[in-house]
Parts: C-alpha cells; structure tokens; sequence
C-alpha cells in the first residue's frame, strides 16, 4: 500500500505502520520525497522517534530551497528531532530562510536549545565541523544577538 497510486492510501499506510509500532526507517524514508504533502507528514510523524537513525546529510538535502515545501518542513521536524548537533546546525543554517515559517521555527527553536550532551557532542565533532559551526554561529550574532550566541558558546564549551 505505501506504492499506491492515490496518496490518500499511501498516507493510511504510513499511520497503520506507525500504529503497529512498525520500525520501517529504510522502508519509509523514499516517502519523504513524495509529492503528497498528506504522505510526507505521515512519514514525518512516523520516523521522528527514530530520527537519529537517519542520515543527517541526507535530510538536510532535503531542506534545500528547490525542495516542495512539504518536504523542507519534514525535514527540520526530523532534524529538529535528531542528535544536538544536528539539530543546532539545522537552526542555524534555516535562521534566514526565504521561508518564514521554517525561519520562525528555526529561531524559536535555537532559543530553547540546550542539550545536556552539547559539550561532549561539540568536542566530538571533527576540526573541520567544529569551524564550520563555529562560523554559522558567528553569522547568527546578527539575527539572535550576541547575548543567545555567547549563551549557544556556553553550552558548547561547559563540562557537565
């Protein structure tokens, strides 16, 4: 049924999976491409608990400013559900979109960003994304201050 022709049937599929308790991530995930904006967020809601399992770069693909809308929002909800770290480069990448839903909902949620994990996960990160974090919240200063980026440091440099 998720091959159906009508996405009507594709959506029903997806719920029905979700409420099995079905963990299908690799069987699901072709359906965040699909051109119903119904399915996709079926999809969406399914995958959200199992969202660490999903290739970051791959869902970040998927936010890029030629996707369907439908598409891009699903997947800041995955991001938005995945490691510390992704989901603060998510945030912060998505602070000037030409979406202004996904660009309030990126700063909305930086400013609730807080990860207990966000130290450990930071010094864990390669040399290379560590500087291309540091670069994207020096960019943020504009947009949320520098008050909320010292606060972002902060969490990104304390032992806990």
């Amino acid at each position: 049924m998720l091959a159906h022709p009508q996405p009507g049937v594709r959506a029903r599929a997806v719920a029905a999976l979700r409420a099995l308790g079905a963990d299908e991530v690799e069987r699901l995930m072709p359906l965040l491409d699909d051109p119903s904006g119904a399915v996709v967020r079926e999809v969406a809601v399914t995958l959200a608990p199992s969202a660490d399992r999903l290739p970051e770069a791959w869902l970040r693909d998927r936010l890029a400013a030629d996707r369907p809308d439908h598409v891009r929002k699903a997947s800041f909800r995955l991001l938005s559900a995945h490691r510390s770290m992704a989901r603060l480069r998510c945030f912060l990448d998505l602070l000037d979109d030409r979406d202004p839903t996904l660009r309030a909902a990126a700063r909305a949620s930086l400013a609730r960003w807080a990860p207990s994990d966000a130290a450990s996960a930071y010094r864990a990160l390669p040399d290379e994304d560590r500087a291309r974090l540091d670069t994207l919240l020096d960019r943020a200063a504009a947009t949320v201050g520098e008050r909320r980026v010292t606060v972002l440091r902060w969490y990104l440099q304390a032992s806990r």
